[in-house]
């Protein structure tokens, strides 16, 4: 899911400076106010036509976003008095055990559908057991690397608790454990996709009030969470100097690890594990846009390993203590200092490891030279997800094959729903009733023009995409697994068998899981889970295309199409940027990129299409993948990938 950008950013700066006292404008910082992030083969019925039904189009340009909407809710709501006691002067382990059990509760609501919103979550008694205690009119809004933030300060807030966090970061220009190789990039880089991640210039946040009986309000600590708050402060390097600063530390690949409330940090987002199943995968919810929350399982299409200093991966919140605090007659404390456990205490405590990156069995210390090449082959042949799922499972069970790859298939479902979304805000914005820009931006992924940043899709499209074929590889994994005589992983029969197993799992997947939009001439088109699937790279990411080609329709869906996109030229031309993967390949470098705006000459030269990572432009691939799910699995290269290894 897109998340908004611009005009929220705005819309969000007006009424922090003009509609309520409780909110403070923020001091200019590296971050910004607001953190936007980028946002998976069908069979069957993929075929046939999609169902079309006349409705009124309440998608107009004038209609204001959901995700407008639930901010201008949190910002404007009433002011409640709600004083921040902290009564607790560290956090200890039990505290941590509360948290995890806090998480695991509110992801379990969200899984099971008993809520859809941050606000309506944390005031359901079935997915908060804190609900009770908070007032009426008391409103809550996350997004991405928000909602953490908002659920561990929401946690000391009930548990009386020491909490800060980081304010300010800067591009960090040295590789600390990796090659220095990327220096290319430095030039153009973001906050958002610094090559080697960013470094810690600035923390505060705190809860703690200065002086006795004059707590911190909760609401205004929320609103200056919300605004100093982003993804940007997380991706900072393990071994970048200063990491010590950081809100969060690396964790061991085990239970004691990953766990309920562990942060899981990728490019532009970030997302927290609320279970682990029995079988070693990890379960996890994130925000989006209109405060929304979702459950998904987690995989390499949302967490690619990537160099250290980028900072990706799996991380806790680290302990705080309140130092040098004192008592007042409210009972509680004032005037100390926020300090966070340190990475040395972190490790000899035995919690702090870089193992997700240099290995099994790594044992490096905080600030120990590495090997800037060791992270590459760190783990040989190993999958990185099918070991940690080995760390992780219950070793006294065994589970069948196809247990993941049908959680898989359900999730690919809940990611295509959620591009709803996305797509009906780029045409609520009235850039497909534009003309079509001269050139696109540069970097696609993430530019300084605020309408393509606010609400083009191609990091989400692309993701979507790896989804699905992150799906097909996980479904190989186990098989193989199984059939190696892993003593976890079992499939009775032969491939043939499972093949049709999988293609039952995808069939349930698929029923009932439909998306609709509204074309350009105000009729309800609904397309199936399957259709979805074999359009995936026919579907634009150009807010600047009518919402028909955004859903990638052809032939007669098609022919109502309304926008000023002459010829189709630009749609036609960006079929090769549709043909990628995610957004960053292992090396961390963008798989779509150019140094300057990009024009349809550029678009239509070959030579710019398949570039190595050493070129400074790659356009996309010739390649057209295969996002038919169901034909791929009936097909003689997967039998073949299957019973390729024993």
């Amino acid at each position: 899911m897109e998340l908004k950008k611009r005009s929220l950013r705005l819309f969000a700066l007006a009424l922090l400076m003009t509609a309520s006292p409780l909110i403070r404008v923020p001091q200019a910082r590296a971050e910004g106010l607001f953190d936007w992030f980028d946002k998976a083969f069908g069979g069957g019925d993929f075929h046939k036509a999609p169902t079309i039904d006349p409705i009124e189009n309440e998608n107009g340009p004038k209609g204001q976003t959901e995700d407008q909407a639930a901010l201008n809710s949190f910002l404007k709501q009433q002011r409640i008095n709600l004083p921040f006691y902290i009564t607790n002067t560290q956090w200890t382990d039990a505290d941590e055990d509360a948290y995890s059990a806090f998480i695991h509760t509110l992801g379990a609501a969200v899984a099971a559908k008993k809520c859809g919103d941050i606000n309506r979550c944390l005031r359901n008694p079935e997915a908060n057991i804190y609900a009770a205690d908070d007032p009426e009119g008391l409103i809550f809004y996350a997004d991405c690397a928000r909602l953490p933030y908002l659920l561990r300060a929401y946690f000391a807030y009930h548990n009386g608790l020491p909490f800060g966090y980081v304010t300010a970061v800067e591009i960090n220009k040295k590789a600390y454990g990796s090659l220095q190789d990327l220096d290319k990039v430095l030039a153009t880089a973001r906050l958002d996709d610094s090559p080697y991640g960013n470094e810690i210039t600035g923390r505060g946040g705190s809860d703690m009030s200065r002086s006795p009986n004059t707590q911190m309000d909760f609401q205004r600590y929320l609103f200056n969470l919300l605004a100093d708050v982003s993804t940007r402060v997380l991706r900072v390097g393990p071994l970048t100097p200063g990491f010590d600063l950081s809100d969060v530390y690396p964790v061991k690949l085990s239970r004691d690890g990953i766990r309920p409330g562990t942060v899981v940090t990728a490019t532009g987002h970030a997302m927290t594990v609320w279970n682990v199943n029995p079988d070693g995968s990890i379960e996890i919810i994130d925000g989006h846009p209109g405060a929304y929350v979702q459950a998904h399982s987690l995989n390499s299409s949302k967490l690619q390993r990537s160099r250290p200093d980028q900072g990706l991966g799996f991380y806790r919140f680290r302990p705080v203590s309140a130092v040098g605090a004192h008592f007042d007659a409210n009972n509680s404390y004032y005037g100390g200092k926020i300090v966070t456990a340190s990475d040395e205490q972190l490790y000899a405590a035995g919690k702090y490891s870089l193992e997700q990156w240099f290995g099994p069995g790594t044992d490096f210390k905080p600030g120990q030279k590495v090997d800037p090449n060791a992270w590459k082959s760190a783990f040989g042949n190993l999958d990185f997800f099918s070991y940690i799922a080995s760390q992780l499972r219950d070793q006294n069970s065994k589970f069948p094959a196809d247990q993941a790859v049908k959680r898989e298939f359900t999730d690919i479902c809940g990611v295509i729903q959620s591009r709803q979304q996305s797509v009906n805000s780029a045409v609520s914005s009235g850039l497909p009733q534009r003309p079509h820009p001269a050139s696109l931006v540069a970097d696609i992924f993430g530019s300084s023009d605020a309408d393509w940043e606010e609400y083009s899709t191609p990091g989400s499209d692309a993701r979507l995409k790896d989804e699905v074929r992150a799906s097909v590889a996980l479904a190989i994994t186990q098989y193989q697994l199984a059939k190696q005589n892993d003593p976890h992983v079992y499939f009775d029969g032969s491939a043939q068998d499972y093949v049709k197993t999988l293609i039952n799992d995808l069939h349930a997947a698929a029923k009932g899981c439909s998306v609709s939009y509204i074309n350009s001439s105000g009729r309800k088109v609904t397309l199936t889970f399957n259709q979805v699937l074999s359009r995936l790279n026919r579907m634009s990411f150009d807010p600047y295309m009518c919402i028909e080609k955004m859903w990638g329709a052809s032939g007669a869906e098609l022919s109502t199409c309304v926008d000023m996109d002459r010829g189709n030229a630009w749609y036609n031309a960006e079929r090769y940027m549709r043909n990628t993967f995610g957004k960053q390949d292992a090396n961390g470098i963008e798989v779509v990129r150019s140094t300057q705006p990009i024009t349809l000459m550029m678009l239509r030269d070959p030579s710019l299409l398949d570039q190595p990572d050493s070129s400074d432009t790659n356009l996309g691939t010739k390649t057209v993948p295969l996002m038919n799910i169901e034909s791929y699995l009936n097909s003689s290269a997967f039998l073949a990938a299957l019973t390729a290894a024993y």
